[in-house]
């Protein structure tokens, strides 16, 4: 039995922590979770439900203020602040020393490196987010060179996000988050008339631009726009600018907001189409499976991790992400496709779905992070499937 410290700094509903809980929901039996939190919320029910051992440590106050907008000095700031915890960590650790740790931020990797210096614990880094300038600003470069070389084991999201590391020779697992699949199929509806935007309110997650493509495109008048998500880390002031462009852009009595929703999926099953707008290049694009699974047509932001899910017009399409006339363009396209047209998209989305199921893909992670903890993972860089086909042998 191999025993994971799992380390994350954050217990929102943001993209890493849902991933985790869906993971822990097929773990295999072979290992087993233990998570330590650097603060309270919403996740902690999921997790302890999902099954994992929970320990909220919170984390000292001031290492949250920085934010991908801030500055160097206010990242620097708050990395200060994180020595004392992991100095604390580390006497947690020592006390009951675990068989591998996987960091599952990059805050994580700051403290939890840090803590596991001198212990001999083998320690995973997985990587959510591209470790580049657009993400993080200056210290991107220092971090995308130094920390992989720091860990003894990597799993980034895909191949995008890979793109922002430099590796070297350590072992590296590109494996997808994996979606937790209702496997609905519904009728094509004969008109589009609900569009959805799903994902927490953010200035890089595109809202702005999805409500100003939506104004410019030349849609049904009883056509509405769905943006499902709420403002999770401090962003209230970017949610009342939304309200506002689309006052005056004249579409408000069109424009949905449904705040924070625990089970997007319900809402999915009643939309036509899934855009995802994100302005910067996407580390994966869970969001794009769940449009899939659900029977709605694909829009997704290019470039980034969701190229390595949608084939233009086969299973989706895909726009540059951040161009509000591409994505206007786009909503009259899916609008003026025959039912036909819409249905052969929604089933190729369908099916490139299940392929990315969290059933299918938690495997080979969990099997990758059991290797780095025994000293078996060979060096250099694995798909996911290329994994599971060696683990099945």
């Amino acid at each position: 039995m191999t025993r994971i410290a799992y380390l994350l700094h954050s217990a929102a509903p943001s993209g890493a922590e849902l991933a985790l809980g869906r993971a822990l929901t097929v773990w295999p039996a072979d290992s087993t979770v233990h998570l330590r939190l650097g603060e309270d919320g919403p996740m902690v029910r999921v997790f302890r439900e999902a099954g994992a051992d929970v320990v909220v440590a919170s984390l000292p106050e001031g290492s949250g203020a920085a934010r991908r907008s801030s500055g160097f000095v206010v990242k620097a700031r708050a990395a200060l602040t994180l020595v004392g915890h992991a100095r604390r960590l580390r006497r947690d650790l020592r006390g009951d020393p675990p068989d591998v740790v996987v960091a599952g931020s990059l805050k994580a990797v700051l403290y939890g490196r840090l803590a596991t210096s001198f212990l001999r614990v083998p320690f995973v880094w997985s990587v959510h987010d591209r470790v580049s300038r657009d993400y993080l600003g200056p210290v991107a470069p220092l971090f995308s060179r130094l920390l992989p070389r720091l860990v003894d084991g990597i799993v980034v999201n895909s191949r995008a996000t890979l793109a922002s590391l430099t590796p070297g020779r350590t072992p590296v697992l590109v494996c997808p988050p994996g979606a937790q699949l209702r496997r609905v199929r519904r009728p094509t509806p004969d008109s589009v008339r609900d569009l959805a935007v799903l994902g927490r309110l953010s200035p890089w997650k595109g809202q702005l631009e999805a409500v100003r493509a939506f104004a410019a495109a030349a849609l049904h008048p009883s056509t509405r726009l769905h943006l499902v998500g709420g403002a999770l880390f401090g962003e209230d002031d970017y949610v009342q600018t939304l309200h506002d462009e689309a006052l005056r852009l004249g579409v408000a009595d069109r424009v949905v907001f449904h705040g924070h929703v625990d089970e997007p999926s319900h809402v999915l099953e009643d939309m036509d189409v899934l855009a995802h707008t994100s302005v910067l290049p996407e580390p994966f694009g869970s969001v794009v499976l769940e449009g899939m699974d659900a029977g709605c047509v694909v829009i997704a932001s290019a470039p980034g991790g969701t190229t390595e899910v949608v084939e233009d017009g086969r299973n989706g399409l895909l726009v540059p992400g951040g161009d509000v006339d591409a994505l206007a363009a786009a909503f009259e396209r899916v609008q003026t496709m025959s039912p036909d047209e819409r249905s052969d998209l929604a089933a190729a989305g369908h099916e490139t779905a299940e392929r990315f199921a969290v059933g299918i893909t938690t495997p080979a992670r969990a099997g990758f992070i059991r290797a780095v903890a025994r000293g078996r993972a060979a060096r250099g860089v694995i798909e996911w499937h290329q994994w599971t086909e060696e683990m099945d042998r």
